[in-house]
Order: structure tokens, then sequence, then C-alpha cells
């Protein structure tokens, strides 16, 4: 019996248990019949640069067989183009390890038909990246038995866009477990038609981060049933969040515990008066989300008490903009310890104004480390009173920077230490101006080391000679 005329052009004994020595180029050569007599196994065996040279013509060719024999990683280097010679049959065909290789941006790529055609087992599969791929058309075309297949890692990648165009019908399949699968953010979409239509049982899946992300519109929505089968926790979360907090009094805001003061949303936080924010206790005040506190204005840092600024957190404190450090009064600051000054960030410590500067405490100025110290103005270090300057350690001094000693007032000058002036490295000696030499002590000129001497310039080596002698 004759060999088949295919042979003749084919190279079938390229295809073996090693991979496939052909080239893309080759690949992309071959003739309808030769790609019909590919089997499964041989097309296994393609590399990423043999399966670009197939069209999408030539997929389209391929039988569902055929497929079959393609990984999941070989469906995750596909191109989209060549993806669009997928049928609905081909694509029902795949596994779930198949599915599985398939990217957000595939997905992306492909028709609605093709979405829709998705069995439920392929759509219990996907997960939250390739959910994220779908687009409002294809969330739109689903049935509600395909949408009650999504899989919890499916759901996480819905977006609020996605659930606003969610049914009533194609949500009525979900089980409670997998609405708390969906996205804290991702809630805010959904309808109200959608979230008053949801069974008692839905709504009991619902998380306290989803009942965070959700609007007061969302949340006020809610009938009494549909609360009633909320924990007494999320129940009271939902009245925290629909409360209205500008117009509180006294009594009503300190009526609120600190668990309930971290559940306050930004808006709210926001809607809190200056008088507010200053009967707020340390306890209430410490509770607040660091991201609140960096949203506060000027005019509600204004309100704050020394009190309250003293017993802020460390990452609330870092989280007051320069803005609203650059309000605080001496009366306010005069409550911050030393630890939160230690934290303090460049901007934080540029923003402080000359007069606060100028009232710290010394335990305060203590706070600060060589490198914060180092952040200050000229005009701000200027602003320190001999006082202040004389707590400063040798660690503080040897961080001062040649701008900040150049920029000493004779007041200052004349009151460095000894202490202070041994611990002076040379190039900060090199900054010190003639002005501020001029106003030195005996005392002071006579506490230079040989090595702070050598650098001198030549006048100030006379004169430290001069006042030596004297």
């Amino acid at each position: 019996m004759g060999q088949s005329p295919l042979f003749n052009f084919f190279p079938f004994n390229r295809f073996t248990s090693g991979g496939v020595s052909l080239t893309s180029t080759e690949v992309s050569q071959l003739t309808t019949t030769q790609l019909s007599a590919l089997t499964s196994t041989q097309l296994s065996q393609l590399r990423p640069d043999q399966l670009a040279g197939l069209s999408s013509t030539e997929i389209s060719l391929l039988t569902t067989s055929q497929l079959a024999g393609l990984s999941g990683q070989q469906w995750h280097v596909l191109s989209t183009t060549q993806l669009t010679g997928l049928s609905t049959t081909d694509l029902t065909s795949l596994t779930a390890q198949q599915l599985s290789g398939l990217t957000a941006v595939q997905l992306a790529s492909m028709s609605t038909t093709l979405i829709a055609s998705l069995r439920t087992a392929q759509i219990a599969s996907l997960n939250a990246d390739q959910t994220a791929g779908l687009t409002s058309s294809d969330i739109i075309i689903l049935s509600a038995t395909q949408i009650a297949a999504l899989g919890r890692d499916g759901l996480r990648g819905l977006t609020s866009t996605d659930l606003s165009v969610l049914t009533t019908t194609q949500i009525a399949g979900w089980s409670s477990t997998q609405v708390q699968s969906l996205s804290a953010q991702s809630v805010a979409g959904l309808s109200l038609t959608d979230l008053q239509a949801m069974t008692t049982t839905q709504i009991a899946g619902l998380s306290m981060d989803e009942l965070r992300g959700m609007t007061t519109t969302q949340l006020s929505s809610l009938s009494s049933a549909q609360l009633a089968a909320l924990t007494t926790s999320e129940q009271a979360l939902i009245g925290v969040l629909t409360l209205q907090t500008a117009g509180l009094t006294s009594t009503q805001l300190a009526s609120l515990t600190s668990t309930q003061m971290s559940w306050l949303s930004s808006a709210q936080v926001a809607a809190l008066t200056s008088t507010e924010i200053g009967w707020l206790t340390t306890t209430q005040l410490d509770a607040v989300n660091p991201c609140l506190i960096a949203g506060l204005t000027t005019t509600q840092t204004a309100g704050l008490t020394s009190t309250e600024l003293g017993a802020l957190g460390i990452n609330q404190f870092r989280a007051l903009t320069s803005t609203d450090v650059a309000v605080l009064t001496t009366t306010q600051f005069s409550g911050v310890t030393s630890t939160e000054i230690s934290a303090l960030s460049n901007a934080q410590i540029q923003a402080l104004t000359t007069t606060v500067v100028a009232n710290l405490t010394t335990t305060q100025l203590r706070g600060l480390t060589a490198q914060e110290l180092s952040q200050l103005t000229t005009q701000q270090f200027s602003s320190l009173s001999t006082t202040l300057l004389a707590s400063l350690t040798t660690t503080q001094l040897r961080g001062l920077t040649t701008q900040e000693l150049a920029a000493l007032t004779s007041t200052q000058a004349a009151a460095l230490t000894t202490t202070a002036i041994i611990s002076l490295t040379t190039t900060q000696v090199r900054s010190l101006t003639h002005d501020e030499y001029k106003n030195f002590s005996k005392k002071q000129w006579a506490a230079f080391s040989t090595q702070q001497i050598s650098a001198f310039t030549s006048d100030e080596k006379s004169s430290w000679l001069l006042v030596i002698k004297s």
C-alpha cells in the first residue's frame, strides 16, 4: 500500500516525544490537510514560539479533540488575535485546567457570545483576575445559573460597575457565602432594587467590611427584616455609618465608643466641626483611622486640644499633613510628646512655625533625632532660645548642618556651651562665621581642640591666639 501524499511534503518524523523541531514559519505554512492530520499529542508538543505561527483561521480549523491537547500554559500564550478563531464549541470544550491558563486580557477580548457559552463548571473555575477581565456587557449576558456558579475567588474579581448591571434575577441564586465573597469596594455598585430584593439569608452574608463599603443610601434602604438578619455588631455599625455627625451635641458625641469611632467614614469625620473635634476624648480620637486623620481640614486641626494632640498614636500623628502642622499653635503643640516629635516627617518639621519651634520645651527638642534636627530651616533654627540650644545632646549637635550653624545669631553663638563647642566636627567649625566667632568668650575659644583649631582660617587662628594670650 502506497504512502499518503501528505507524507511527501510534511515531515511527521520531526514530531517526537522530545518535542517538535519545526520553526514557527514552517508551522504557519502548514496546509489545512496537514493541520487536520495533527494529533492532540503532537499539538501539545508545540512551544510558544511555534504556536505563534498559527493564525486565527488555522486555530478555527482545529477540532475540539485536537485542542484538548493544549495545556493551560499553551492557552496562556495565545494572542487575542488568535483567540478570535475560537468557536463556542471550542471554548466550552476546555477543561478547568486549560481555562486557568487564560488571562483577564484574553477573556476581555472574547465576544459576549463566547463568554455566554461558558459552562457553569467553567464559570465556577474562574479566579478573581479572570473575572476582573470580564466587561459589564459580559456580566449582563450571563444567566442566573451562571452567576450563581461563580466561586468565592471569582466573585472577588467583580467590580462595583459589574454589580451595578446585575438584575435581581441574576443575583437571586447567590448563597450567603457567595455574598460574603464580594469585595468591600464592589458592593457599593449594588442597585437599591437589587439590594432590597436580597433575601434575609443573603443579607446575613454581608461582612462588616462590605457594610463599610456601602453608601449611606444603600444602608438606609435596608428593610427592618433585612436589618434583623444582621448581627448586633453589624446593626450597630450601620447605626454609626448612617449617623449625621454634623450638629451632634457633646452628649451625643460622648456616647460613641472607641469601636464606633473607628467605624466612622471619611465623610463623617470631615463633617465634624472644630468644636466637635475638641469635644472628643483622647480615647475616642485615638480610635480614628490614621487615613481619616490625614483628611482633617486646617479648621478641624485648629480644634484639637493640646491633650488630644498628645494622645494621638504615632501613625495618627504622622498622618497630619504639613498644612495641618503649620496651623498648630504653641498652646496646642505644648501637649505633643517627645515620642511624637521623634516621629515627625521632614515635611512636618519644616512646616512648624518659628513661634512653635521657639516655644518647644527642652524635653520636646530632645525628642528630635539628629536627622530631624538637620531638617530645620535656618529661620527655625535661629528661633531656638539659648536655653534650648544649650539642651542639645552631643549626637544632636553633630547632626547640625553647616547652614544651621552659619545661621546662629550673635546671642546664640555666645550661649554655646564648651561641651557644645567640643562636640563640633571640623566641617562644622569651618561653617562658623566671623561674626559668630566675634561673640565667643575666652572660655569658648579655649574649648576648641587642636584638631578643631586646624580647621580655622588664618584670621581665626590669629583671633584665637590673641584671646588665649589675653
